[in-house]
């Protein structure tokens, strides 16, 4: 491969990674890692490719940081866990008071880790909550505590 193709090449892979972790601190609600375009600049392959290799380790680095996103999407796998839970307390999903939330909760939801947003979005009843926000906050509790706050999740095989 000659010097002027390597040279594109690492080009094309510094802004790859450059786009992809931009695109991770969007989805996180983190400020962008600055990108000067010192890579745009240079002319010799080894130094792209050395910045190329940065640039892939900072992707890295941003896949490991929390969330700061309090909407960030609840993984596929957990929603099924939630819909067990819901469906067997007492004043779950299908209960005849939903004052506790769709997953029993028994405390306001300011009470919880990582509701403050939700809270501040909806108020601090569980009735004015909507089931997507409930979700990131059980969520955030499993996260914390995991299965151990339902009392039900043993017969959910959990």
């Amino acid at each position: 491969m000659s010097a002027r193709v390597s040279l594109l090449h690492g080009r094309a892979s510094v802004h790859h990674w450059v786009d992809a972790t931009h695109r991770e601190n969007r989805a996180d609600a983190r400020p962008l890692v600055h990108y000067y375009g010192w890579p745009d600049r240079y002319t010799r392959p080894a130094a792209v490719w050395r910045a190329a290799i940065n640039w892939h380790q900072i992707y890295l680095h941003a896949l490991k940081q929390p969330s700061l996103n309090p909407w960030a999407p609840v993984p596929r796998w957990f929603i099924g866990p939630a819909q067990c839970i819901s469906a067997h307390e007492e004043y779950g999903f299908y209960g005849q008071n939903t004052s506790a939330g769709k997953f029993g909760m028994v405390m306001s939801p300011s009470s919880y880790p990582g509701s403050a947003s939700v809270v501040a979005r909806y108020g601090n009843s569980w009735l004015g909550i909507p089931l997507k926000a409930q979700l990131v906050i059980v969520y955030r509790l499993w996260q914390t505590y995991g299965w151990s706050p339902w009392t039900t999740a043993p017969g959910c095989g959990l």
